[in-house]
Parts: structure tokens; sequence; C-alpha cells
């Protein structure tokens, strides 16, 4: 089997996964789901609206660069924003300020918070290889060729990208298995990135 010239990685998105984490205050505006124009399935998470403020946890290690609140979005430090346009990297759009409410536990939050921001993750139209990913669907059914989402999925072996499809994103969103998956480019111009 040919192996990939591009790899990528999948970037598991959980509450509290790396011990840090942000939730959307009480006060949160959320608005609707995005869905496809073709076939009208949700493509997406509800729209997370100014003003954007959240409770954050430290995790042991001190302050991330990548922080996951609920929905699609992402939260990045000032400093990972930096590195992201020095290297010219592409997929993340829109950094908005994101307001800190409150910071817990104090005992870890030995600093002041750096500067964090949402960042909107691009929706790709990478198209997944099903064969060489090993998908069995739960039950045969088409694949929208606008939002490319298709039946679910019961099991798979990995994530294969067809690399004439992908646009060059090295950051990107792409439903994989009835679920979206975060994708992030492996490349040697991520050295000394960052945490």
């Amino acid at each position: 089997m040919k192996h990939p010239s591009v790899r990528f990685y999948v970037l598991h998105r959980g509450v509290g996964l790396h011990g840090c984490d942000a939730v959307h205050t009480d006060d949160a505006v959320i608005g609707e789901p995005p869905r496809c124009e073709a076939c009208g399935k949700f493509i997406g998470m509800r729209a997370w609206l100014p003003p954007l403020k959240v409770n954050f946890w430290v995790c042991r290690q001190g302050y991330r660069d990548l922080i996951y609140p609920p929905g699609d979005d992402i939260l990045v430090s000032l400093r990972f924003r930096e590195i992201f346009a020095d290297k010219g990297l592409r997929g993340l759009s829109s950094f908005d300020p994101v307001e800190l409410a409150k910071v817990r536990p104090r005992s870890r939050a030995k600093e002041p918070p750096p500067a964090y921001f949402r960042a909107l993750v691009c929706r790709s139209q990478a198209v997944v290889d099903e064969a060489a990913s090993g998908y069995e669907a739960r039950e045969p059914g088409p694949t929208c060729p606008v939002c490319l989402v298709g039946p679910p999925v019961s099991r798979w072996k990995g994530i294969v990208i067809k690399e004439e499809t992908w646009p060059g994103e090295d950051i990107f969103i792409r439903a994989v298995a009835a679920a979206r998956s975060l994708f992030l480019r492996d490349s040697s111009r991520y050295a000394n990135g960052t945490r």
C-alpha cells in the first residue's frame, strides 16, 4: 500500500481532555447550527456569538496554546496566533478576542493568563478515501456531494484523505464517520511550535 506524502494528525476534542478547559459563561449567546444547502443536514455545532466570554480551568502544566471550548471553534493563545501567521499557515480565520471571566483553580494560575482568541476553523472539501480508511458503514446510503456527509460508519481503521481533493489547509474540520474531526497537517514547519 502506498503511503500518502501528506500526513495529518486528528486532534481529539473533549472537555478537559488535556487538563485545561474553557466553557462558555452562563450568559453566552448561541446561534443556529450551519446546515448543508444541498441535503439539509447539520454540518457543524451551534455558533458561539459575541460577546465571547469563558470560564477557564488551568491545567497542571499551566496555560496551553490550544484549548477546545464547546462547539467547532478553538481557543488559541497570542503566541499560537503569532506562530500561525509567521509560518504562513492556512485554515484559521477571525481571531476574535475572548474574555476569561473566571480562571480556576487559582493555585495553578501562577502568572497572568495570556491573551486568548476564538479562531474559526475552515470546513474543508477534502474527501476521505473510504476504502483506504477501512470504513464499514452501518447501513448503505448516499454521500452528499456538497457537504460530503455520508451514512453513519460503525468502524474504521484510520482516516486517509484523498490528496488530490485536499485544498492545502494546515488545519481544518472535515466530516468523518458521521462526526466532525479537527485535522492538523504534519509538517516540519511547526518545529519549536506550540505546547
